[in-house]
Order: structure tokens, then C-alpha cells, then sequence
């Protein structure tokens, strides 16, 4: 007697184990999201003085925003703001109007850490775009001014999923190989000067352009990457 061996669903088997290991879950994504409020909480009363003369709005962008994460990423915060009487984006900004924002809002979330005997820490980066690095309970959070960019990736990565990807198919495949390149080959990462998560997933959408008929499941795709 022989039976047949289903490949299919070994493959499938195989790649829900890695994802449940290294691509977010229900619990890691509203573990996530609480820490996500609570930081944007912090944000907005750090500025209770600026709001009189400045709206502030606060987006999140970037791979959780997207929800192609996996359990290391940062979650990536940028804060527009934009002047009452004139309606207009603040920009340029002046280095002390910066420099006094970021420091209020590192105070209040180092003093919020401490009365709630919180393990965390704040640490601002001054480079191309200057960020205010928290790490909360090993969740880690850059808030940045202004970036547009960001948000122009995330806007145009939902455009090609809603309308030129699987979506649930290209996400289980991008966390595939993310997981790969992060855990094993050690390749992703911009803040260690390697691939960038957006640079990732552009390479996979190409590969998905470039050989549709041979990407047939998840391990199909992450072999041809």
C-alpha cells in the first residue's frame, strides 16, 4: 500500500511554522498597538504648549503600518506640523524650533518610563533624518519630523498591493523572506548599513513582475528570490 505524499500541504505546513515564529501574530500585533497609542499619547501631551499656535498630526508608516513586519522591526513614526493661522507645513524648520520639540518629547517619555517603572530608553540621532530612537519594552519606535517619504512609500506599496498583488500571498512571502534575510543571512537592516526593508520588498515586486508563472506558492518565490 502506498500513500501519497501531499507536497502542497508539507509546503504550506512548513511556511506557517516559520511565520509563527518570526512573522507578527495577533497577540504580538495588539501588544504592539497598545504601545503604539500609548507613545502617541506621550507625543501629543509633550506638546500641549505648542498646540495653541501648531497642529500636530501623527502617522505611522513603514513596515508595521503595512503589517510586512517581523518581531525585531521598529515601528516608524513621523509628526507633520502645521502652523493655526496660516495653515500651512512648518518647513523649513529652524534647527532650535527642532531641537526644543524632539528634547520635550524625550522628557516626557523618559519621565513617563520612570513613574510607570517602565523599561525603556530614548536616544536622538542626528543624521540625514534626524529621529528620536525609544525603545519600549523591546519594541522600537523612530519618530521623525516631516517624513514624507515614508509616507509616499506607504501610500504607493497600498497602491501595487490593491491593485497589482495578491495581497495575502505577496505579504506571506515578503515575511518568508524577510525572515530569511534578517535571521539567517543577515542582509536587512539600513540602521546596521544593509538592505532596507523598503528596498526588500521593491526587489520582491520585481521578482514578482518578472517570473509570474513560476511563483506558485510561497517557497516557489522565496527559491526564484
Amino acid at each position: 500500500m502506498t500513500t501519497e505524499v501531499n507536497f502542497n500541504l508539507i509546503e504550506r505546513s512548513f511556511v506557517n511554522y516559520i511565520l509563527s515564529i518570526t512573522g507578527p501574530s495577533q497577540m504580538q500585533d495588539k501588544e504592539r498597538n497598545a504601545k503604539l497609542q500609548t507613545i502617541k499619547q506621550c507625543i501629543q501631551s509633550a506638546l500641549v504648549e505648542d498646540a495653541e499656535n501648531y497642529d500636530f498630526h501623527i502617522f505611522c508608516f513603514g513596515s508595521y503600518s503595512f503589517k510586512s513586519y517581523h518581531q525585531n522591526s521598529d515601528i516608524d513614526i513621523t509628526i507633520v506640523c502645521e502652523d493655526k493661522k496660516t495653515k500651512k507645513l512648518l518647513s523649513p524648520y529652524t534647527e532650535d524650533f527642532l531641537n526644543k520639540i524632539f528634547h520635550k518629547i524625550k522628557q516626557f517619555i523618559e519621565n513617563f518610563f520612570h513613574e510607570k517603572s517602565i523599561e525603556g530608553s530614548t536616544d536622538l540621532i542626528n543624521d540625514d533624518v534626524r529621529l528620536l530612537k525609544v525603545n519600549y519594552e523591546g519594541v522600537s519606535f523612530d519618530i521623525s519630523f516631516h517624513n514624507f517619504p515614508g509616507l509616499f512609500k506607504l501610500i504607493f506599496m497600498h497602491y501595487l498591493e490593491n491593485n497589482f498583488l495578491n495581497s495575502y500571498f505577496y505579504k506571506r512571502t515578503i515575511l518568508l523572506i524577510k525572515a530569511f534575510c534578517f535571521y539567517e543571512a543577515t542582509i536587512l537592516g539600513s540602521n546596521v548599513a544593509a538592505l532596507g526593508s523598503y528596498a526588500l520588498e521593491v526587489l520582491v515586486i520585481y521578482m514578482f513582475n518578472l517570473y509570474p508563472e513560476k511563483l506558485t506558492s510561497e517557497l516557489a518565490a522565496f527559491f526564484a528570490f
